[in-house]
């Protein structure tokens, strides 16, 4: 059995308990939305005179779930800061560093649902854990949103990629942009080798997952499964 961690936004309301078995599908938890959600910044403590050079977004711009909206540099390497919502970037806070999201297709409440059938292991208003017998790989980076489909491991580029995740050990400019003409609907990899999600247009709305070496050898064993991608939470469901 794995465990499955399902992360909630801000002001959400569990609507399962622990110990209780759901269903793919199943309502977990339900996001009562603000008019504008938050995203706070001041926990990367990023100092005042970089924090609009940080920003990756400007007002106005529309930002979707797990796309990158800010970036702290380090001596060594850089932190990235990703969007838990879908939305529009309507108010910077530079004093207090919050960026405000006014959410896409907004309503009332948001249902939270889960992606497969297990039990309920743990459940705040913070995040939710689910024991499943499917797998869960962890993505080291990942752009665009959430989608499943059917893996599938290539080393040629070729028609066989269309509507498959198609996993590959490095993926130049080139060869991203020929899967996705080719119909694929998601790329995994364990490196891009001339560019970063940094050089793609803000609304490129394809999905691209990165994950580690080792990961990367265990995906190659399963092509052919079906697969969810988790840009929320950060994970490969297999």
């Amino acid at each position: 059995m794995n465990v499955l961690p399902i992360q909630l936004l801000a002001q959400s309301t569990p609507k399962v308990k622990v110990g209780e078995k759901i269903k793919k599908g199943q309502i977990l938890a339900q996001v009562v939305v603000s008019d504008n959600e938050a995203i706070h910044l001041s926990p990367y403590e990023i100092a005042p005179d970089k924090f609009s050079s940080s920003l990756k977004k400007h007002l106005g711009d529309a930002i979707s779930s797990g796309e990158v909206v800010a970036i702290k540099r380090k001596l060594i390497g850089r932190v990235k800061v990703y969007s838990p919502i879908s939305g529009t970037l309507v108010k910077i806070d530079e004093q207090n560093q919050d960026l405000y999201l006014k959410p896409k297709d907004f309503k009332e409440t948001t249902d939270i649902l889960s992606p497969v059938d297990g039990v309920i292991e743990f459940c705040d208003n913070t995040k939710i854990l689910i024991k499943t017998t499917h797998e869960a790989i962890p993505l080291l980076d990942v752009l665009g949103s959430s989608i499943e489909g059917e893996l599938l491991k290539v080393d040629a580029i070729d028609k066989k990629v269309e509507g498959k995740i198609v996993i590959r050990e490095t993926f130049d400019r080139l060869s991203v942009f020929k899967s996705f003409g080719l119909g694929a609907i998601a790329l995994m990899t364990k490196k891009l080798e001339d560019f970063d999600f940094l050089d793609i247009d803000k609304n490129f709305e394809k999905t691209i997952a990165i994950v580690s070496d080792q990961d990367y050898k265990n995906l190659n064993k399963m092509s052919g499964k079906n697969a969810y991608i988790d840009s929320n939470s950060k994970f490969i469901l297999i």
